[in-house]
């Protein structure tokens, strides 16, 4: 292929030799390599694998965050693009890091420390999704369970026991699928809030990208918000011929009003009536009717 199209390819030649063979034989530390005393393909190839399979190994969500140090991203987006090891070792992983070859070569405690920040961003690309399984988990116990020092055989249980009075053939889909995974017997807390995401979002969590985070932990809260919700109409429920709601209404003057209204399913016809005729007095601007609606529950709520 090379002799009858050789105005296709170029011929790499590198020049690797003493501090440059020193910072070469520190990256092969690094991966657990042996020190070589001359650079060749062979050692090029060996020494470059390491960092291609890195990248190949992350997850979708680790590939794509911005929730890294600038440098941490830099190094990831350079691996990802790299096509010639000789520049990415002594010029693009240098200037990722904020320096140079002349600098890191100046000294050794320049070349040792370049070295350890090398292995800190690593380490740092590597965790960032075991980072968002903890912020996820924080934000489970603390904002909603209210308890910062819960494990995850404690917040497991103590969820499955506060919504054991829930029958599944009594809630919506939705409902249903998050209940089945909220009392899911899982013994590992990475599995166990990937099946909640799955659920919440319709993609696990090594597939979410930075946006969707704040949208799972908001569904997250709506969704106990709105189980607890049930639970207490469930408490309050006298017999199995009543529908009910559970309201929560915040103004800025009064702020939060709750109330549990149970109707009776003899009263059903006489309800619905009543709601015929409201609404027909509602005019087509969607926004205004749910003011009105809304000041006048506020109303009934305040007498």
């Amino acid at each position: 292929m090379f002799t009858r199209n050789a105005s296709k390819y170029e011929i790499k030649s590198f020049d690797v030799q003493g501090v440059k063979l020193d910072l070469y034989n520190k990256y092969r530390e690094f991966l657990q390599l042996k020190d070589v005393d001359k650079v060749n393909n062979k050692s090029l190839i060996e020494s470059i694998k390491p960092f291609l399979v890195f990248y190949r190994e992350l997850n979708e969500y680790t590939q794509k965050t911005r929730r890294l140090s600038k440098e941490a991203i830099t190094i990831r987006e350079t691996i990802q693009l790299t096509q010639d090891p000789e520049k990415l070792f002594f010029e693009e992983f240098p200037k990722g890091l904020g320096t140079n070859l002349k600098e890191i070569l100046a000294s050794e405690n320049n070349l040792a420390e370049y070295v350890y920040q090398l292995r800190l961003v690593i380490k740092e690309i590597r965790s960032a999704f075991d980072e968002l399984i903890k912020r996820i988990e924080s934000y489970l116990i603390i904002e909603i369970l209210g308890n910062s020092s819960l494990s995850f055989k404690d917040y497991r249980e103590i969820i499955a026991s506060r919504y054991s009075q829930l029958k599944e053939h009594t809630l919506l889909p939705s409902q249903k699928s998050l209940l089945i995974r909220l009392r899911s017997p899982l013994d590992d807390r990475t599995s166990w809030l990937n099946s909640i995401c799955q659920v919440l979002m319709g993609k696990g969590l090594d597939q979410i990208k930075d946006k969707d985070e704040n949208i799972l932990k908001e569904r997250m809260k709506n969704s106990l918000f709105e189980l607890d919700n049930l639970i207490e109409i469930i408490e309050k429920k006298e017999d199995s011929q009543k529908d009910g709601y559970k309201i929560q209404l915040t103004s800025l003057k009064s702020g939060l009003q709750e109330e549990t209204v149970l109707v009776a399913s003899m009263d059903k016809k006489e309800l619905d009536k009543k709601m015929q005729e409201v609404s027909k007095s509602l005019g087509s601007n969607k926004k205004m009717n749910i003011y009105l609606l809304t000041a006048l529950l506020k109303k009934q709520l305040d007498e």
